[in-house]
């Protein structure tokens, strides 16, 4: 778990707030938004129902396509899972086909060996709407539901791009476990967030299984889009799929341990709000893009920073932009460290086998939160 999804509990007694309660005013400028960026969208993606699913699942991956890279680092571990059942691997793309990146697919095919590997780009209407808008939501809504579309199983997983996965059988375990229970949707959670609170029982979305022919049967592709609403007396937004999970299915959790992925919450969200120039909390997860770039295959952007990090500045340039890390916590900084830790040992490279650069990466982000980070 990152830092910034623990939750601190309150004392016996004291008031039960929802995590990003909505006051009026905050909901009403909320629904207006929400509401206008549904109907601008709302066209880019649509499906049919499914008939005669096949057997198995698919996993669904939304690529942000100028992190390249952070899709090899990505397969690099999704196949080393045990792939029984898998129809294909859907990359859907935040491009054009004529914008992918120089050696794209290959490196990809290349990783996946004789794993189905499929990719699928965006219109240029699809581009056009969702830059002007640009924000990661809407790309990992136009990303999923493209994916969904082109899904021909029963079932599918919408996995993350930043999300590491490390025990064999985790994928397995899942596919079989929502055939089992007979649910609609088996999460690794229960959400917690926007107003939405545990005891809703809404499932997380990422790493979500679930039935592809119910979702396409019942719901439009904009269904799963963020929108405000209440659940009981509270004002709340609800994430991707999240509203759909109140309408029709039924939800399980089937919990993942700590060990078993790494996920730094929200980085490709910051990413695209960092290079916009908005705002990302002093707790964020842009240092780890350029370790996962690395574990992809391109390790120049970590060395290049290797030598900037150890000068000891607080403010490092991050794709044309200063990230300041006096505004991190020092737990935080430490948590990039064990997840670093982590996935050099997942690779082999643990201990003395560490790669080096990264060592000097990580460890020197550290000392520098740690002389001037955050420290409440």
């Amino acid at each position: 778990m990152t830092t910034q999804n623990a939750q601190t509990k309150a004392p016996p007694g004291a008031p039960t707030v929802a995590p990003g309660s909505h006051g009026l005013g905050r909901f009403a400028r909320k629904s207006l938004s929400r509401t206008a960026l549904r109907m601008y969208i709302r066209g880019l993606s649509s499906w049919t129902p499914l008939e005669n699913p096949v057997d198995g699942y698919t996993v669904i991956i939304g690529c942000a396509h100028r992190l390249a890279s952070m899709l090899w680092a990505n397969l690099e571990f999704l196949c080393r899972l045990d792939l029984t059942g898998c129809d294909k691997i859907l990359c859907v793309v935040d491009c054009t086909l004529a914008e992918r990146p120089a050696g794209f697919e290959e490196r990809a095919r290349e990783i996946a060996g004789e794993r189905p590997l499929e990719f699928v780009y965006y219109s240029q209407a699809q581009v056009d709407r969702a830059r002007r808008v640009d924000w990661g939501w809407v790309y990992s809504w136009l990303s999923w539901t493209l994916g969904i579309s082109r899904t021909r199983t029963r079932y599918a997983m919408l996995h993350d791009f930043d999300a590491l996965l490390l025990r064999p059988g985790l994928l397995r375990e899942r596919a079989d476990a929502i055939k089992a229970r007979g649910v609609e949707y088996l999460g690794i959670d229960w959400y917690s967030g926007l107003g939405v609170i545990e005891s809703d029982r809404l499932v997380r979305t990422f790493e979500m299984m679930f039935d592809a022919a119910f979702v396409r049967e019942r719901f439009n592709a904009i269904d799963l889009f963020n929108r405000m609403g209440r659940r009981g007396d509270r004002r709340v937004e609800f994430d991707t799929f999240l509203h759909a999970e109140t309408r029709a299915g039924t939800r399980d959790v089937l919990p993942m341990e700590e060990s078993e992925l790494v996920h730094p919450s929200q980085m490709i969200c910051q990413y695209v709000d960092h290079r916009a120039g908005r705002f990302v909390p002093g707790n964020n997860n842009l240092f780890m893009i350029p370790y996962y770039n690395f574990i992809g295959g391109s390790p120049e952007e970590l060395r290049d920073l290797v030598p900037i990090i150890e000068k000891g500045e607080t403010v490092v340039p991050l794709w044309g932009r200063g990230v300041d890390l006096s505004k991190m916590k020092p737990i935080h900084a430490l948590w990039m460290v064990h997840m670093s830790e982590r996935l050099e040992r997942a690779l082999g490279r643990e201990g003395d086998a560490m790669d080096e650069h990264v060592r000097r990466y990580f460890h020197g982000l550290k000392r520098i939160v740690d002389q001037h980070g955050v420290r409440s």
